[in-house]
């Protein structure tokens, strides 16, 4: 017993791609359709299941043939395999039969649909005559592939026109592989073994090259084109006709992107069993575990990024009610212990989570149909993490190195810490912020208690020690502006100034910290479904509007420690914070900060100036005398641009905005002044804090 599942692939304004059965010896479950790409075209793959399918032993012998067959012709090499290795077969179809959307349970019978002759003619011929007697070139040349040579592993051309207006003694044209000669019949002449003459009357066949196989995974993969013109005009008494027609072969052509996807989709389901009793959306899921380096239509960026705004709020949260004697810079100091690349990534390493990352893309070079043997050496394969010191490897050859390589992926802790982040992303669009916090005890985040939000949140929030004490007034009046009620004695912390400490009275330092991550998870949940990537766009947010404006910290301290005591007075419940940010900060955001009129950081231009160039020795060095700042940006010692200004972060940019006007003004300036280049200063070290060592973060 066979359970078939019907390959559908649709490229809109393209060419046919027939439907391929993939004959599973175990049912699949349901899978949600996919994009493949292919020269600058998205095209949807659809998976159908169908009716269990029984065959005879001759049926499963032309299957096992067929299937060879495929794979032989996909890598163009030889590769041989018994029934009993394979998990799955290849069948062709003659059409894929239609079903309701409505009706994905209700599984078509294909038995009728599968033309067992093509299917053994494939099996047991790659090619047969082109010209056979008693049928026309016109009906032969339809959906065809054909070949020059009349060997199994040579280069193929999709028809694409009988040209009944050309003859073996046309003229070639400019640019084909023919010119040069006076007519394509020369051209055989000069290029054919054994040339006996032809038949001059007969048509030429328009061709185009059949593309060697790609990773269709890749939106921007690219098929290698040779440099030498291949075949535009082929003669029909000199061909081949290959045995699988050309929309069959189209489809063939993306069956190891199309089957990777099938195996990251089961894995999917069953990480989401193993690790999180089926709770996550699995399309989530997917793009959670899928690094950029895997090249992918989708990428774990977008989630990682939430995920870790939502995890900075909940940790926040906890260390906040956990640690009640702690001010702002104790408090700080134990959430980044807790949200650290390296504590998520010891946490999380022996759930086993590791060995579900996409990190690699498909080497389509090396594909095969999967065996059983394969599967079990793969099996005792282990997933290295980058922390592995196994040294000494043996010279290996290149097909070599790459099947290793395609097994065995190397993670870094930065890796592996994203991607917890972006499985919290996940959790948290799935249903919300209850399912995010059980997700961060199964990927075993150092947090403890917090289980559940409305229990662990469910503490005394009293400041200790004293706070002055407002007018009913000015509470009011607050509470007017905020629309929600507010805890007096919460409400004068947050409009106490951390300067009033020496009064005896608590100042708003600890609810600044609470509201300055609610703040952030707010602002980054109103862009998750902007289409700019979000990671360019955090630290750009507080510098658009008012960029060249020196707006006094106290403002927006003041901002934060209000969303703080918002969230402390209504028990941590969102609700009230969502209310304030909806209606005092999401208008002026929304005006003011679009995805679409975001300018790059000059800082970061300049900084990404001078690593381009080569350039290792270039700094924005800081003054500072009373109540100003003195910038100046220094390459070699020499003095690009200065500025004097009240605020660092302003003064910063304005000072790496007057050096790229100036290095616009001066395209010579490097080349005069850097000599990096020359391999003088090439062993400097590079770090992740070089920005902030440089000078290129504000103080």
């Amino acid at each position: 017993m066979l359970y078939p599942t019907i390959i559908s692939v649709d490229f809109p304004q393209s060419d046919h791609y027939s439907p391929i059965l993939l004959l599973t010896k175990l049912p699949l479950p349901s899978l949600s359709s996919f994009y493949v790409f292919h020269s600058g075209q998205k095209g949807t793959v659809t998976l159908q299941k169908a009716q269990p399918l029984d065959v005879d032993e001759q049926q499963r012998n032309i299957l096992l043939g067929y299937t060879m067959r495929i794979s032989r012709s996909i890598q163009n090499k030889a590769m041989t395999f018994t029934s009993e290795e394979l998990p799955y077969f290849f069948a062709p179809l003659s059409h894929a039969p239609r079903q309701r959307p409505d009706d994905w349970w209700n599984f078509p019978d294909i038995s009728d649909s599968i033309p067992w002759d093509a299917a053994k003619l494939a099996a047991d011929h790659y090619v047969v005559p082109l010209t056979p007697e008693h049928s026309s070139i016109d009906d032969q040349a339809a959906d065809a592939v054909i070949q020059e040579r009349w060997v199994e592993f040579t280069n193929r051309q999709f028809v694409k026109a009988v040209r009944h207006d050309l003859t073996p003694l046309s003229r070639p044209e400019k640019g084909t592989r023919e010119a040069g000669f006076p007519s394509f019949s020369a051209y055989c002449e000069a290029h054919r073994k054994e040339f006996t003459g032809l038949k001059e009357d007969q048509p030429l066949i328009e061709v185009s090259l059949v593309p060697n196989i790609i990773n269709n995974l890749d939106p921007f993969g690219k098929a290698v084109e040779s440099s030498k013109p291949s075949a535009k005009y082929l003669i029909p008494e000199f061909c081949a006709k290959f045995t699988i027609p050309a929309s069959t072969f189209r489809t063939a052509l993306l069956l190891p992107s199309i089957l990777h996807r099938v195996d990251g989709a089961l894995l999917i389901k069953e990480l989401n069993s193993n690790l999180f009793d089926d709770a996550l959306n699995e399309d989530l899921l997917y793009t959670a575990i899928s690094c950029p380096s895997a090249n992918l239509d989708t990428d774990y960026n977008r989630l990682e990024f939430l995920g870790d705004a939502f995890l900075k709020y909940v940790v926040s949260a906890h260390c906040f009610v956990a640690m009640p004697e702690k001010r702002e810079g104790g408090l700080h100091s134990v959430r980044q212990q807790i949200i650290s690349n390296r504590a998520l990534h010891n946490g999380v390493v022996n759930t086993g989570l590791p060995a579900y990352i996409q990190g690699k893309p498909l080497i389509v070079k090396i594909w095969q149909p999967v065996t059983q043997s394969a599967n079990q050496k793969e099996s005792s394969e282990m997933m290295k993490t980058q922390n592995d010191t196994e040294a000494g490897e043996e010279k290996r050859g290149k097909r070599k190195r790459q099947q290793d390589d395609q097994s065995i992926q190397w993670l870094g802790d930065k890796t592996v810490a994203d991607v917890v982040e972006a499985l919290i992303g996940a959790a948290y669009l799935s249903n919300g912020i209850d399912l995010a916090l059980r997700t961060t005890q199964k990927l075993k985040v150092p947090i403890s208690g917090m289980e559940e939000w409305s229990r662990s949140s469910n503490t005394s929030s009293v400041p200790h020690g004293r706070t002055v004490d407002l007018s009913p007034s000015v509470v009011a009046e607050v509470e007017r502006v905020v629309s929600h009620p507010l805890k007096p004695a919460i409400l004068a912390q947050a409009l106490t100034h951390t300067s009033m400490q020496a009064s005896q009275l608590v100042p708003y330092d600890r609810l600044e910290f609470l509201g300055d991550a609610v703040l952030d998870f707010q602002e980054i949940v109103r862009l998750r479904d902007e289409e700019e990537r979000l990671s360019q766009i955090e630290s750009r947010l507080p510098r658009e509007f008012w960029s060249e404006v020196d707006a006094p910290k106290v403002l927006s301290d003041i901002i934060e420690s209000i969303m703080g005591a918002l969230l402390v007075s209504n028990e941590f419940s969102l609700t009230a914070v969502e209310g304030f940010f909806d209606t005092a900060l999401k208008p002026f955001f929304e005006r003011y900060i679009r995805l679409q009129t975001l300018s790059r950081h000059p800082n970061v231009t300049l900084y990404e100036f001078f690593q381009a160039a080569g350039c290792q020795q270039h700094r924005i060095q800081k003054d500072v005398d009373h109540d100003t700042i003195q910038c100046s940006v220094l390459v070699h010692d020499v003095v690009l641009a200065t500025i004097t200004g009240t605020s660092s972060s302003g003064t910063v940019r304005m000072v790496s905005t007057a050096a790229l006007t100036a290095l616009d003004n001066d395209p010579s300036f490097m080349e005069r002044v850097c000599d990096c280049r020359s391999g003088a200063n090439q062993n400097q070290p590079r770090n992740k804090d070089m920005k902030v060592q440089l000078g290129y973060e504000a103080d």
